[in-house]
């Protein structure tokens, strides 16, 4: 892929209609996206290189559906570590960063120092997974409060239009 001069202007109608429409639907072809968004193809192939050059696509990928793998368990787990020395907190996150069943972690205000959200195969799993942060003393993790997802209501739609709007202010 040719390197992209990356543009630091601030993004306008068009680009959020292109950023809307990957959002919903990445796969879809150069053409069908330059019509959508009013553009014919090679300056939307080129708005689209920008955009992510610039940082505004962080990937396109497939999100797969959960139960065609044997319905794995969901759990979302508070994560109050020991104290709040900086190092203690980097070691955890360079711990937590390494367990392939935590597919995101934030840290947080509250009662609580991350909110990690964890798919697994299984609850034994996950057991064995909080078993292993709470008695590794390097990280210093003093609680773990679980809550096991039941049924997904309403799933990941992507960054909400009044985010993406409010980019063009």
């Amino acid at each position: 892929m040719p390197q992209v001069k990356v543009d630091r202007r601030k993004i306008d109608r068009i680009d959020l209609k292109i950023l809307t429409i990957l959002q919903q639907n990445a796969r879809i072809t150069n053409k069908e996206l330059a019509e959508q968004a009013g553009l014919s193809a090679r300056p939307c192939l080129e708005r689209v290189r920008r955009l992510m050059a610039a940082g505004y696509v962080r990937s396109l990928n497939a999100i797969l559906e959960p139960a065609k793998f044997g319905n794995p368990v969901t759990i979302y787990a508070h994560i109050a570590l020991a104290t709040q020395e900086r190092r203690l907190g980097e070691r955890f996150e360079a711990v937590i960063s390494r367990v392939e069943e935590a597919v995101e972690c934030f840290e947080v205000s509250g009662d609580v120092d991350y909110l990690a959200r964890f798919i697994c195969p299984s609850l034994d799993i996950y057991y064995r997974i909080t078993a292993s942060l709470l008695e590794n003393a390097q990280i210093g993790v003093r609680r773990i409060d679980s809550t096991i997802v039941l049924r997904t209501v309403t799933p990941w739609r992507g960054l909400p239009a009044s985010i993406l709007q409010k980019s063009l202010d």
